[in-house]
């Protein structure tokens, strides 16, 4: 089933390439902040269908948080933090977050570094073209792939005892390589799209002023890219503060993960001590989100060029 699914992420790639041959640089020289227009019938729309759906998806996490704070579900509906305290009192437990922890911040920091690297090859056309379509090819690829077929594929190749790298087997090294490969798409994809926005005639100018790639890269590519960086960083952290499917083959005793043990926990019908878990990790992330919201409106305020002059 998982190679089957391969076959719309070919189509995938080739629509990809033909929408790109047609997209055009949309910041050069000459480019300026664009200004919106007040326009209170349409803000007054989109606001009611945002709210519409903020208030569905706020009455599912509040079903758990509710969940959580139930004391045995749902025979004694009695409302406390016994769960939170069992949860957190048991080292087992409170191992899966630390876990948890440490596979999002290396999948966030070593993934952004992998994304802008690739995206930058990309979309600065800095190999030859066919070289270039085959890391877009490659890069478009895990989005096709289910994270349980991504997983089992990850079993088979390091789980022989003849691999060279089967000592990665359990590993937490292993289970950051596979989230980094399970997302990886989506950060590269914005990484390609907020650079190739950038016109030709911005590298030709560095050059001209004898500014090296690496000078060049740091100065204003990393720059204009900053805000995205930031997303992307956001995006790998949530992503693998939750994900389950890809490491559901991969964990041991001692990397397993928060999303892993809400699982378990469920399983073993401790459904109170699963919410509780759950919510602990949505805290995190929110405040995660809530960092990187910071991190990138600090960015772009100390970045004079993006602001409309007056």
């Amino acid at each position: 089933m998982g190679v089957l699914l391969l076959t719309p992420a070919l189509i995938a790639y080739g629509v990809d390439v033909l929408a790109r041959r047609s997209q055009r640089a949309t910041f050069s020289g000459r480019s300026v902040p664009v200004a919106l227009r007040a326009n209170r019938s349409r803000d007054v729309a989109c606001l009611v269908l945002v709210t519409l759906v903020t208030v569905a998806i706020l009455g599912i996490i509040g079903m758990a948080i509710y969940g959580s704070l139930v004391r045995f579900w749902p025979y004694n509906l009695a409302l406390g933090m016994h769960n939170y305290h069992k949860a957190l009192s048991d080292p087992d437990e409170l191992r899966t977050l630390t876990n948890s922890l440490v596979l999002a911040t290396a999948t966030a920091a070593i993934g952004t570094c992998l994304v802008a690297m690739s995206g930058w090859m990309v979309s600065r056309k800095a190999f030859p073209a066919g070289l270039t379509q085959a890391l877009q090819g490659l890069a478009m690829v895990p989005v096709a792939v289910p994270g349980l077929v991504l997983g089992l594929g990850y079993v088979f190749f390091f789980n022989n005892p003849a691999n060279p790298l089967h000592i990665l087997q359990g590993s937490m090294a292993l289970l950051v390589l596979c989230t980094i490969a399970h997302f990886y798409t989506v950060p590269h994809l914005m990484a390609v799209g907020g650079l190739i926005k950038l016109d030709r005639e911005v590298d030709l100018a560095a050059q001209a002023l004898r500014s090296g790639p690496a000078a060049t890269g740091r100065r204003i590519h990393v720059a204009v890219l900053g805000p995205t960086l930031i997303d992307i960083a956001g995006y790998l952290f949530v992503n693998a503060m939750t994900t389950v499917s890809a490491l559901m083959f991969l964990f041991n005793a001692q990397t397993r993960v928060a999303a892993i043990a809400v699982v378990n926990m469920t399983e073993g019908s401790r459904f109170g001590q699963a919410t509780a878990l759950a919510v602990l990790v949505m805290l995190i992330c929110l405040a995660a989100t809530a960092l990187q919201m910071a991190l990138r409106s600090l960015i772009i305020r100390r970045q004079a060029w993006r602001r409309q002059e007056r």
